[in-house]
């Protein structure tokens, strides 16, 4: 290691003596070309100053950019942005799951009132009336009848837009 070391320490020194040796008089390049030269004679830099650079700004064409499109907008990932309603603090006991998961099992009709018997899924009745709400999906008892319950429901279809959607859940008979 300290061979190798020393063999380059004495190229440079001996590097260093050759390029001392050589005469003053002859430059050590090739000779410059008379373009070259001419440049040499040219002191004076242009006048750039901030008046001449703002003069040719002001001048430049001026872009509106209010009435493009958006390049970035991608019509497939804006519509299935869903908007999420906030949910009410307090949930009533009816509408701790989806309501395909309750089963009427029941209807008491009297003279004023009509009134429906759900049975969620563990095994907990629950009588509601017209206009209560049922189920996950922000359904409502639109109607009790003899032979069922009409629900109606907010149903979001693929443009994004909320409609009404109404169905009915037939009484469970008994053996």
């Amino acid at each position: 290691m300290k061979k190798n070391s020393l063999i380059i320490l004495i190229i440079i020194l001996l590097l260093m003596i050759a390029c001392e040796k050589q005469p003053q008089n002859q430059p050590a390049t090739a000779p410059a070309s008379p373009q070259s030269q001419a440049m040499k004679n040219i002191t004076s830099k242009p006048e750039v100053s901030f008046q001449t650079i703002s003069a040719k700004l002001a001048s430049m064409p001026r872009y509106n950019f209010y009435g493009m499109k958006d390049p970035f907008y991608t019509p497939i990932i804006q519509t299935q942005v869903k908007q999420v309603k906030p949910k009410k603090q307090r949930v009533a006991p009816t509408e701790k799951y989806e309501i395909e998961k309750y089963n009427l099992i029941g209807i008491l009709v009297n003279k004023k009132v009509k009134s429906a018997i759900f049975e969620d899924p563990e095994g907990k009745g629950w009588v509601v009336k017209e206009g209560a709400p049922i189920g996950q999906e922000d359904a409502k008892i639109k109607k009790i009848t003899s032979d069922g319950v009409y629900i109606e429901e907010i149903v979001v279809d693929e443009r994004g837009k909320e409609k009404k959607s109404e169905r009915f859940i037939p009484i469970k008979k008994s053996r």
